[in-house]
C-alpha cells in the first residue's frame, strides 16, 4: 500500500550501509488501480504538460483518455528524482550501481504490437561511470544477473563455478541495434508463447521480424521458423524437466559455493 515516495522514505529508514548489500525495492503507484494521495495536483501537473506537447485536438484527447495512469507517471519520475537526492547525501552513494527497469508496460493503455508488452526501460547508473552511453542492442531481465556476478568475478575475485544455472548470457553492450539472445518472454503466470530468437519473435507458430525502433512486421521464413522453434521447445523441454526435478546444479556444486 505504499505510494513510491513512502517506500523510499521507509527504505533509508532501515538501510544499514555498514556492508555490502543489494537491495531490490518494488514500486506500485504505476500500477492499477493508480491511486495517488495528491491525485488532483498531479492530475493538474498532467493537464499542464499535456500543453506543452505538439499533438493535434485527436490526440491529445485520446492521451487525456489516460490521464489518470499517466499521472502516475510523473509522479514516480518526481519520486526517484527525489530518491537520488537523498542517496547522494549518504556515504555509500559514491560506489553503489542503481539499476532502474519494469516489469512491463501499462497493459491499460492500448499496445501496439506482441512485443510492446515487454518493451521496458533498463537504466544502469553509478557516480562511477565517467560517461553516458545508450544501446540499442536487446536484453533481458535474464542478462542482469549474470553481468553483475561477472562484475564482482573481475573486480573483486568473487570465486564462482564454471557451471552456472543463469537463462540469460549476459547485458549486450553493442550500440547498433541486434540481438544475439534466444529467450522466452512471458506474457502471464499462465502463458508461455512468446520467443525471442535473433531479430525475430515467434508468437504462437507465427514469425515476426523485430526492427531497431522494437516495432515488428508478420514475415514468412519457414527456416528461421523451424530453427526458432526448436530453440523455444528445447527450453520448455528444460523448463519441464526441473519443474519435476527442482534441480539446477549438481549437489557438489551447491555445497562447495555456499558453506
Amino acid at each position: 500500500g505504499y505510494e513510491d515516495e513512502e517506500l523510499y522514505h521507509f527504505y533509508f529508514d532501515h538501510l544499514n550501509n555498514k556492508t555490502p548489500y543489494l537491495n531490490i525495492l518494488l514500486t506500485l503507484s504505476t500500477h492499477e488501480p493508480f491511486l495517488l494521495n495528491q491525485a488532483t495536483f498531479y492530475a493538474n501537473k498532467f493537464d499542464k504538460y499535456l500543453s506543452t506537447l505538439a499533438l493535434d485536438k485527436s490526440n491529445k484527447e485520446k492521451v487525456s483518455h489516460y490521464k489518470k495512469a499517466l499521472s502516475t507517471v510523473l509522479y514516480a519520475d518526481e519520486s526517484i528524482r527525489n530518491f537520488f537526492r537523498i542517496y547522494q547525501h549518504r556515504t555509500d552513494f559514491e560506489h553503489t550501481i542503481f539499476i532502474i527497469t519494469g516489469d512491463h508496460r501499462m497493459p491499460e493503455i492500448p499496445i501496439e504490437d506482441k512485443l510492446d508488452r515487454y518493451h521496458v526501460p533498463l537504466i544502469i547508473y553509478s557516480p562511477l561511470l565517467k560517461k553516458r552511453k545508450a544501446f540499442r542492442s536487446i536484453s533481458t531481465h535474464f542478462d542482469i544477473a549474470p553481468t553483475l556476478i561477472k562484475l564482482l568475478q573481475k573486480q573483486y575475485s568473487i570465486a564462482m563455478p564454471d557451471t552456472a544455472a543463469w537463462i540469460g548470457l549476459g547485458l549486450d553492450t553493442t550500440i547498433m541495434f541486434r540481438n544475439i539472445h534466444h529467450y522466452p518472454l512471458k506474457q502471464t503466470k499462465s502463458d508461455l508463447v512468446d520467443f525471442i530468437s535473433n531479430e525475430y519473435l515467434e508468437n504462437q507458430e507465427r514469425l515476426f521480424r523485430i526492427y531497431p525502433n522494437l516495432s515488428i512486421e508478420a514475415t514468412r521464413k519457414d527456416s528461421i521458423l523451424a530453427e526458432t522453434n526448436i530453440r523455444f521447445n528445447q527450453f520448455k523441454l528444460k523448463n519441464n524437466q526441473f519443474s519435476k526435478n527442482l534441480k539446477l546444479l549438481p549437489d557438489y556444486l551447491y555445497k562447495k559455493y555456499t558453506e
